[in-house]
């Protein structure tokens, strides 16, 4: 069974990303997120946003902060976890485009990697996010 947040918590996980106004609004500039998490299971992954701002930015301490308390979940699969970041990133900063990776990182477990994309209706950018991968 995959994991599933009270009403309370997920306002309260999606409160620590505490988004702020985006200082250049009129410029396309791509921000890269990486950080880790070990999983209740002991499993360590690594995730990865990547997402092009509209009105609002996030600090990348407060990812941080916010991957250190979704670990504290009972994630049993990569799917979930990967689409419960997209949800609340998305919710957070309404990004014109947003690119989440969750991986395993450990070195004795075969790969898995789960990459979600979402954009705003009408913004495209091929240059911009096609270019640096994190």
């Amino acid at each position: 069974m995959d994991v599933s947040f009270p009403m309370n918590d997920v306002i309260e996980r999606r409160r620590i990303l505490a988004p702020v106004a985006n200082p250049e609004r009129r410029l396309d500039y791509l921000v890269m997120l990486t950080g880790g998490l070990e999983t209740t299971h002991g499993r360590a992954v690594s995730v990865a946003i990547r997402y092009v701002p509209d009105a609002q930015i996030v600090s990348a301490e407060n990812v941080w902060a916010y991957l250190a308390v979704i670990a504290e979940a009972d994630w049993q699969s990569l799917e979930a976890l990967a689409a419960t970041v997209m949800a609340d990133f998305a919710d957070e900063t309404v990004a014109r485009w947003i690119e989440v990776t969750v991986a395993s990182a450990e070195d004795d477990l075969p790969r898995h990697q789960v990459t979600l994309v979402d954009r705003q209706p009408g913004w495209d950018n091929p240059p911009l996010i096609s270019g640096a991968k994190g």
